[in-house]
């Protein structure tokens, strides 16, 4: 925990002035539909290397004359859902303009077919404080599961039931 604090602290200290020069920064959300664990790390490969292509790609329109120079920060994550027992891996991106998101979600789906991943799924909005869009970027790749039932009101004796399968089940697959 010490140490991913001073991780997270690292990363926003480096990339936050930069942050700060983007006027239309935009904060994006990419999803795939959740899957079991046996075909987790395939897909983080397959997410990874589609939005890599999409970079790529971009990047190349770029130096053609024919794009945006996409600049950004990036970072891969995965929930778990405990009653259904999927994973749900995602991206959370921050580009520095409406044009770069829309790019991005446009070739993300074109890559994408429906049985991987919906429009309705993926979310992109104007960064209104980098400060927390940031370290929502940069915050974790996953974080300990707990009992979603469990009331964080409760004053019970229960202990909260902790999901370590799950959370290694990504860790290992990342």
């Amino acid at each position: 925990t010490i140490c991913a604090g001073i991780r997270k602290a690292e990363i926003i200290n480096h990339y936050l002035p930069v942050l700060m020069t983007w006027d239309d920064a935009y904060f994006v959300t990419l999803t795939a539909r959740s899957v079991t664990a046996p075909k987790l790390r395939s897909r983080f490969q397959r997410m990874i290397k589609s939005l890599n292509k999409i970079l790529a790609r971009n990047k190349k329109r770029f130096q053609r004359g024919k794009a945006i120079q996409f600049m950004g920060i990036r970072s891969l994550e995965c929930n778990f859902n405990p009653i259904a027992r999927t994973y749900n891996p995602h991206f959370h991106i921050i580009v520095s303009s409406r044009e770069a998101a829309e790019i991005i979600i446009k070739e993300w789906l074109e890559q994408c077919t429906p049985k991987f991943a919906l429009r309705q799924c993926q979310y992109m909005r104007k960064v209104k404080d980098q400060v927390h869009d940031l370290i929502e970027v940069v915050k974790y790749g996953s974080k300990i599961f707990t009992d979603p039932t469990m009331n964080k009101k409760d004053k019970s004796k229960i202990p909260p039931k902790i999901y370590v399968a799950a959370f290694h089940n990504i860790i290992k697959s990342m």
